[in-house]
């Protein structure tokens, strides 16, 4: 068997063979130093260096290190520029390609995204032939919570995270439309979005209801926190306690609950104090800031608090 010098020989059944590149790499990456390479095979891929077993004579490629890092992107995550032409009549457009007018145009499984603005199309690249030209994209390759899509006042039945939408009739079932005037963050979703007014559809699920109970707001936003989540904000509670026709949907009584900030109370009843305003927005004088957040003491207009992500 002939013996690759590059790579030292070390007793055999410390095998690393690995199915995937990205795996061998990942590998290779702990061995830092150790690590010399990753070989290729009919069977797979194995970190070399002072770790492994025996330089294997059906390799018939070896990758440094430093080419690593490409060859994994180019396997499966690089972006696809985007291209073609504006055949009104064009069929079985693949993934990047355009121009398309609507899903029709584009190859089985495939959709067709909407832009006015040169928007960034999941899975592609470039600008294209112009900034409203429309292309075919995979909407498996949109994130699951990735802020994304185009502007099409038509649009309809969006799923959670995407966009742009004017009301929660263009949401998908159970969806509902997130109103925004300053980037604010959207429920379970991430990203900026294409602009701070820019509204995209959520799944209301996504803010978690608890009771409040004796809480104080340190000790509710602790219990948010202890979830992996923040409290609820006032421009995300206004929008969960919305009905689907438009308009507040208010609780019964003066209703109080905690919002993210500091130490400030959202009223969310239809009893003495005005619906959706900010205990600093509507007190004054010594009441200014609502002390009463922080008695651990049950009052009945304290009910339930909101986290969310």
């Amino acid at each position: 068997m002939e013996k690759n010098r590059n790579l030292p020989l070390v007793p055999p059944g410390r095998r690393l063979w690995q199915r995937t590149l990205a795996q061998a790499q990942k590998i290779c990456n702990k061995l830092g130093p150790r690590c010399q390479g990753i070989v290729r095979d009919n069977n797979g891929y194995e970190p070399r260096g002072a770790y492994t077993p025996y330089y294997h004579p059906a390799a018939h490629q070896l990758w440094r290190k430093q080419d690593t890092t490409t060859t994994t992107k180019a396997a499966g995550t690089a972006k696809v520029e985007l291209s073609g032409g504006n055949d009104g009549n064009a069929k079985n457009l693949k993934a990047c390609i355009g121009e398309c007018d609507n899903d029709g145009q584009c190859a089985a499984g495939l959709k067709c995204f909407q832009r006015s603005n040169g928007e960034a199309i999941p899975g592609c690249k470039g600008s294209g032939g112009g900034k409203d030209w429309d292309y075919c994209y995979d909407p498996t390759q949109v994130g699951t919570n990735e802020l994304s899509g185009g502007n099409d006042g038509n649009a309809k039945n969006l799923k959670a995270c995407i966009g742009e939408c004017d009301n929660d009739g263009q949401c998908a079932a159970g969806l509902k439309c997130f109103q925004r005037s300053n980037g604010e963050a959207i429920p379970g979703c991430k990203g900026s979005g294409a602009g701070k007014d820019w509204d995209y559809c959520y799944d209301p699920a996504e803010v978690k209801t608890f009771t409040i109970g004796s809480k104080t707001y340190n000790q509710c936003k602790a219990v948010c926190n202890s979830k992996g989540m923040n409290l609820a904000s006032k421009k995300q509670l206004l929008n969960f306690f919305t009905l689907p026709g438009g308009g507040p949907r208010k609780q019964s009584g003066d209703v109080w609950t905690p919002v993210f900030g500091a130490n400030d109370w959202l009223q969310l009843g239809n009893g003495h104090w005005p619906f959706g305003k900010l205990h600093t927005e509507i007190a004054g004088g010594i009441h200014k800031k609502p002390h009463w957040g922080n008695l651990a003491k049950r009052y009945h207009w304290k009910r339930n608090f909101y986290c969310t992500k």
